[in-house]
């Protein structure tokens, strides 16, 4: 886990969003738990009045329905030297079969802003942001998890108006968000690599989205 690079890459795409407004820690927290619940609602577990809460973890592509390539066209196939089959990839899924991958996807959306949320911390009360991490021990289920990360969220957001809290109290706070997020990750079945390589591909698509207008 290349924590050091992460804030680096969100560091440029914040320099190039260039928000000044006083209110952008405000916006952060509220984007925040916003893609908290999108991420939730992917997942499902949680909707025990719905006969379907399996989380959405794959979403099979619509042109070529899975099956990765089309046949009769492209490269040939051959078996023992005879052509058996000529196929396509593709190129809406790329070859993979699969056109999404919605709750990682919601959860490397969460990764930007607390990603943004330390960059903010560190320009606000000179904190350092997080480099390094020691996983706590994880909730008893995903629900509990999703719950934790909301309330220290919350707190954030509280230490940010309360003088009660000092600088290392809001680091510590920040420190437990980031841990309880990286055990979802875990308890949703993700390891880090793939989640490291979802966050890049976003992080382009986000730099795209800046050079449409979006």
């Amino acid at each position: 886990m290349n924590l050091t690079k992460l804030f680096e890459t969100q560091r440029k795409f914040r320099e190039r969003v260039n928000y000044q407004g006083s209110d952008r820690f405000e916006k952060l927290i509220l984007a925040l738990m916003v893609e908290l619940g999108e991420c939730a609602n992917e997942w499902r577990g949680f909707k025990f009045w719905s006969k379907n809460q399996e989380p959405r973890k794959e979403v099979i592509c619509h042109a070529c329905n899975g099956e990765c390539c089309f046949h009769g066209a492209g490269e040939a196939i051959t078996i023992d030297g005879v052509v058996t089959a000529f196929y396509e990839p593709c190129a809406y899924c790329g070859g993979t079969g699969v056109q999404e991958r919605p709750l990682l996807e919601e959860y490397v959306d969460i990764l930007h802003f607390l990603l943004e949320i330390g960059l903010e911390m560190k320009e606000m009360f000179a904190i350092e942001p997080l480099i390094n991490h020691q996983n706590k021990e994880e909730s008893h289920n995903i629900t509990e998890q999703f719950n934790n990360i909301f309330g220290s969220a919350t707190a954030l957001h509280m230490s940010y108006h309360d003088d009660f809290y000092d600088n290392e109290d809001r680091r510590g706070i920040f420190e437990e968000l980031f841990e309880s997020f990286i055990n979802l990750g875990q308890m949703l079945g993700f390891t880090w690599e793939e989640i490291e390589q979802a966050y890049y591909a976003k992080n382009k698509i986000n730099h795209h989205r800046q050079d449409v207008g979006y």
